[in-house]
């Protein structure tokens, strides 16, 4: 008599690899889009803390006075009433409960006190608090 099939045991220990095998996979590919996704969100975090220092800067070489206004999504620096730069958050990101909403930094490099907070896609926030006086950045997780 010839076999021409494969037993119960044989199919069910193959199902049982390949779910594991599988299931390896799909946790990785979890863990690698949640780190692709922090990932994009600190470099949101850093290029608007970079706009901030910047404007601060270059404020203290001039001894001039900026504003920085933040609206949903963009932020626009205006330094000696002259559009200076203007950052656009990437799509899917977006300001709120900022306040004020002008930040502004004086000739000697005084700041006013802030508190951005910025969302992402998926509705994750981080915080931005700006420092008074010395206009050092805080980020809130």
């Amino acid at each position: 008599m010839k076999k021409t099939g494969f037993t119960l045991i044989e199919v069910l220990v193959v199902m049982a690899l390949m779910s594991i095998i599988f299931s390896i996979g799909y946790i990785n590919v979890n863990k690698f889009n949640h780190k692709k996704e922090e990932l994009e969100f600190n470099e949101v975090i850093r290029d608007v803390s970079e706009v901030i220092y910047l404007t601060k800067a270059k404020v203290m070489y001039e001894h001039s006075y900026a504003e920085i206004f933040i609206e949903e999504d963009k932020l626009t620096s205006i330094v000696n009433n002259k559009e200076d730069k203007v950052y656009n958050l990437k799509s899917g990101y977006k300001f709120y409960n900022y306040t004020p909403s002008i930040i502004k930094i004086f000739d000697m490099g005084y700041v006013e006190a802030g508190h951005v907070m910025i969302k992402n896609k998926s509705g994750k926030s981080k915080s931005i608090s700006i420092k008074p006086v010395t206009g050092f950045i805080e980020i809130i997780d």
